[in-house]
């Protein structure tokens, strides 16, 4: 089975919509980049419990899924947790140094280039190629969110 190709438009911060195709990395390249960015985040991976299916939209309030269960505090602990360095690291591989990224029909070779004053559009185009080479792990995260929308139970220790 060869590596697929998607499609998607992607807006840019005046509205612009760009063509994005995405080739699927190979097997030893999926692999290499999970194990990164696992080892990137996964100091910071404690609270993660309380961020799948907390998101319920609206505003954030003490009464929020998004409190209540911790989700907050496990994001902020996940974004604080990741080197700077490697993170950006990351976003560069992913959108240039896989050569799996082409928008508006040329290969992306430098990330300042197109996204210095519209980071929003980095990080969407980011986001759609991890879905394309890892759509099986956002699958799984997706029939979690019914499971962990259910009522946190007390802890023992809360008893």
């Amino acid at each position: 089975m060869g590596a697929k190709t998607e499609t998607k438009m992607i807006a840019d911060r005046e509205g612009f919509e760009h063509m994005y195709s995405v080739t699927q990395l190979s097997a030893k390249a999926q692999m290499f980049l999970k194990l990164r960015i696992a080892k990137a985040i996964a100091p910071g991976l404690g609270g993660i419990k309380g961020v799948i299916g907390a998101f319920s939209g609206g505003e954030v309030s003490q009464e929020s899924p998004l409190v209540k269960n911790g989700a907050l505090d496990a994001i902020e602990k996940i974004l604080m947790s990741v080197d700077p360095t490697e993170a950006v690291n990351i976003i560069e591989y992913v959108l240039v140094g896989s050569k799996s990224v082409v928008r508006d029909n040329e290969r992306l070779v430098n990330l300042d280039a197109i996204y210095t004053g519209d980071l929003m559009e980095m990080y969407k185009a980011a986001a759609f190629v991890l879905e394309v080479n890892f759509a099986d792990f956002f699958g799984v995260l997706e029939k979690l969110k019914p499971i962990s929308a259910v009522s946190p139970k007390t802890s023992p220790a809360q008893e």
